[in-house]
């Protein structure tokens, strides 16, 4: 297999990656209230409390099968034996205990009468009247599930601070809850700010753009388990800056700025957050793109100023914005982890930073790993790519030029607030 080169680091300042998480880290406080919802609300909310089994899971033993219940005097292959009764699933088998010479007709799901020591499947016997013939011996407990065998009662079905989906709505229902403890939403504050960003309901002057992180990140907060509110727009001034960050903050656990974030003459959010009575710390990451981040809080709200570029922006955002969110709710705040894939062409690349590059899945390689294609050549200003590419490729910073066969971590859009 081809392999990448290891390349010196570039020797500046720029923050590894998982320095910046232990700064997140120290910033985070999770939220504590918490609200009962119907099951049928509970999917992508954070259940808080362990929940338990109310009922052995199967409740009771059963047929794993369409078949006969034989007594364990019947087991032999070439055994008569005579038809008492049938049972189906909702409609168990009523009669006398089962002893020799006897079977029952049980379907899939139906309950063990008392003296079925085993479940022969149809298909393994040969009927005539009222009678079977056994085509192959049977064996003590076969077919049969046994009441607890895949949960006990009281064992614990969904571990606390788990953000929940259509997998644990079914083990929930199963065991006959009707609701469970969730996290109260999140919320969410999104603020797009810079002079040049415009409403998409405006028409541009001369040097405006609309403003794309907005609807950008807001599509990615449309969570159940997040309240998200979208901001009016802020210009590059930083009394405006100040009074949103004092008049939001209060409301909301986590507020989400873009642009402003440079540490230029017109980046005013860092002095906008201290003149809100609030703290934060200015990182350059090792990172292409995304270099700029700002986290702090103001009171009780968690601040993130991620760069105004929109690459930058999505990547910052699902590197960090994206685990604090998570953490908030009560999970354990971690780096996002991707998948392994190939490289479908060589690529370039100038040791020093991660690079987390669009990319999408081109085909797979004999042994079943996918291959990725980066998409688009150019700077991260372009949003093409973006819209045909299915995910992220990262690119180590200590690695050099990629040849082709290469394998790196992909982290598919599809998985974007994955725990």
């Amino acid at each position: 297999m081809s392999t990448a080169a290891l390349a010196e680091p570039q020797l500046d300042d720029a923050l590894p990656l998982d320095a910046a998480y232990d700064v997140l880290r120290r910033h985070l406080r999770t939220v504590h209230g918490t609200e009962i919802v119907g099951l049928g609300d509970v999917a992508d909310r954070v259940v808080t409390t362990a929940v338990r089994s109310r009922l052995p899971l199967p409740p009771f033993d059963h047929s794993a099968v369409d078949g006969y219940g034989l007594s364990a005097a019947d087991m032999k292959s070439g055994s008569r034996v005579t038809i008492v009764g049938r049972g189906v699933a909702g409609s168990p088998f009523a009669g006398p205990e089962i002893g020799a010479r006897q079977c029952v007709y049980l379907a899939t799901g139906t309950p063990i009468p008392p003296g079925v020591a085993s479940v022969v499947m149809h298909e393994r016997t040969k009927r005539s009247g009222d009678a079977v013939t056994l085509l192959e011996d049977g064996r003590p407990g076969h077919n049969i599930r046994r009441a607890g065998e895949d949960v006990e009662a009281d064992a614990i079905i969904v571990p606390g601070n788990t953000l929940a989906d259509y997998r644990h709505v079914a083990i929930l229902a199963s065991a006959g809850n009707e609701s469970a403890e969730v996290r109260r939403r999140i919320r969410v504050g999104l603020v797009s700010t810079g002079d040049e960003v415009r409403p998409q309901s405006e028409d541009l002057e001369p040097g405006q753009i609309y403003d794309v992180n907005g609807p950008m990140l807001e599509a990615l907060l449309r969570r159940n388990f997040i309240e998200a509110r979208r901001l009016a727009q802020v210009p590059d001034d930083r009394d405006q800056l100040t009074q949103m960050f004092a008049r939001a903050a209060p409301e909301l656990d986590v507020l989400i700025t873009t642009g402003g974030a440079a540490g230029s003459d017109t980046d005013h959010i860092e002095a906008s957050i201290a003149a809100a009575g609030g703290t934060s710390t200015h990182l350059r990451l090792a990172l292409r793109p995304g270099k700029p981040i700002i986290i702090g809080r103001v009171e009780t709200c968690l601040v993130l100023g991620l760069p105004g570029n929109p690459l930058a922006a999505l990547a910052n955002f699902l590197l960090f914005a994206r685990p604090a969110i998570l953490a908030t709710a009560g999970m354990i705040l971690s780096r996002p982890r991707g998948h392994r894939v190939i490289l479908a062409q060589d690529l370039p690349h100038k040791a020093g930073r991660t690079e987390f590059a669009p990319a999408r899945i081109v085909g797979y390689a004999e042994d079943g790993r996918a291959i990725a294609e980066k998409m688009g050549r150019g700077g991260s200003a372009r949003l093409r790519p973006l819209a045909e590419s299915e995910g992220f490729l990262e690119v180590p910073g200590d690695y050099g030029d990629i040849p082709a066969g290469h394998p790196v971590q992909f982290h598919p859009f599809s998985a974007s607030f994955a725990p």
